[in-house]
């Protein structure tokens, strides 16, 4: 859904700029006119603000650019057009050299050979422009079959946005990936600006058209922080999951009967003793993903190896019976070994598993109970099932107790 709001706000600059009679009622609205210019500015500078104070200097760093490009824009009058050319081609490489520095404290060591990096797109591209200004007039005169009054902008200039958008995807910080993935809708204002820079040139509306597309990146910007916030509160950054802080907030806002259970991995302790915390780590990850394909979004990190699950308005019977499918399934799911030389060896009888296959058969108690309703508060809930939990383990583990 998010996606369709992001393409929207894409897409308004360049509706507003293409339709005359929508054209002349916004850019012509004294308000309009006389705001928005500075809406980007005041918008940037919180997305920056918010950056640096959930230390993600990339964030930060991401929204100094935009601000700088915001500038050039606003200093069109006097900036040659072939500025903007240059800035088409080398703005989303420079963003995408941004997401593959490591985070940290903005001013740390090392931090203007990392500003160098950033920055070398525009001082490439300014330089082929400036010492090789055919063979740059070559690259902006490679075009698509559409007329240059629909766009100005240099097409092969987009195709420099793949960069970005390859690492984006593969971040492998998850809690950054959704305000990099943000970065590509935005370049897409970001574009018709230097479109309407180039071929309107400085001319009154222009302004307003570039305050509208730069209001348009900053408000995408700006959400997608607040993305990235939101989800360092609620989700856990290990599984991907929803953490203890979501299921005592969605426990609370339950007004129906639901089912609640409370799972454990079975002998994690000796696990990461025998095969570390790094493959401690892949088993919980194998493991919240079966549970959120077995048991749907409701599924929680409760802490450590513990994850609780909730389904609303389920007959606590057929609730009890997905549990012991989601168990069943994580049973018969073989968990491949990364490491195959183990840090010590396992005493007899402790740990399921068949080493010389380079796998291991992991398993999980599940402790099941009803709430809502008459059955008292979420966390006497917690507590039912948790001793739920506590018995299954009694009983020799790899089982689903109802209390």
């Amino acid at each position: 859904m998010i996606w369709i709001v992001y393409g929207l706000l894409a897409a308004a600059p360049v509706v507003i700029h293409a339709w005359p009679a929508l054209d002349a009622r916004v850019t012509g609205t004294p308000a309009v006119r006389d705001a928005v210019p500075y809406l980007p500015i005041a918008v940037l500078a919180l997305a920056g603000y918010l950056g640096l104070r959930i230390r993600q200097s990339r964030v930060l760093v991401t929204a100094l650019l935009w601000l700088a490009a915001y500038g050039l824009f606003r200093r069109a009058d006097v900036v040659p057009a072939a500025a903007f050319e240059v800035l088409a081609f080398a703005f989303p490489l420079s963003l995408a050299l941004v997401f593959t520095m490591p985070d940290g404290p903005l001013l740390r060591e090392g931090w203007l050979g990392r500003a160098t990096v950033i920055l070398s797109p525009f001082a490439l591209a300014g330089g082929i422009a400036q010492w090789a200004p055919e063979g740059f007039a070559k690259l902006t005169d490679l075009r698509l079959p559409i007329p240059p009054e629909v766009c100005r902008c240099p097409h092969l200039a987009v195709a420099f946005a793949l960069p970005l958008a390859g690492t984006a995807w593969l971040k492998r910080n998850r809690r950054i990936r959704p305000f990099a993935l943000a970065l590509l809708p935005a370049l897409v204002p970001f574009w018709f600006a230097v479109h309407v820079t180039i071929a309107a040139w400085w001319k009154a509306p222009t302004a307003t058209h570039l305050g509208i597309a730069f209001a348009a990146i900053s408000l995408i910007l700006l959400h997608a922080i607040l993305d990235v916030t939101w989800g360092r509160v609620y989700l856990d950054e290990l599984t991907d999951l929803f953490n203890r802080r979501a299921l005592e907030e969605d426990l609370a806002r339950l007004d129906r009967p639901y089912t609640l259970a409370m799972i454990d991995v079975d002998r994690f302790k000796e696990f990461n003793d025998r095969w570390g915390h790094t493959e401690g780590d892949h088993v919980l990850r194998m493991i919240a993903a079966r549970l959120r394909r077995s048991l749907g979004p409701g599924v929680y990190r409760y802490g450590g190896e513990e994850f609780c699950a909730v389904i609303e308005g389920a007959d606590p019977d057929a609730a009890a019976r997905r549990f012991e499918d989601a168990r069943r399934r994580i049973e018969a799911h073989p968990f491949g070994l990364r490491t195959h030389t183990p840090r010590r060896r396992a005493a007899r009888g402790t740990l399921p598993a068949d080493d010389a296959a380079g796998t291991l058969t992991v398993t999980i108690s599940i402790g099941v109970t009803a709430g809502g309703g008459k059955t008292g508060t979420p966390a006497q809930a917690v507590k039912r099932a948790d001793d739920a939990l506590y018995r299954a383990k009694a009983e020799g583990r790899n089982r689903v107790v109802f209390a």
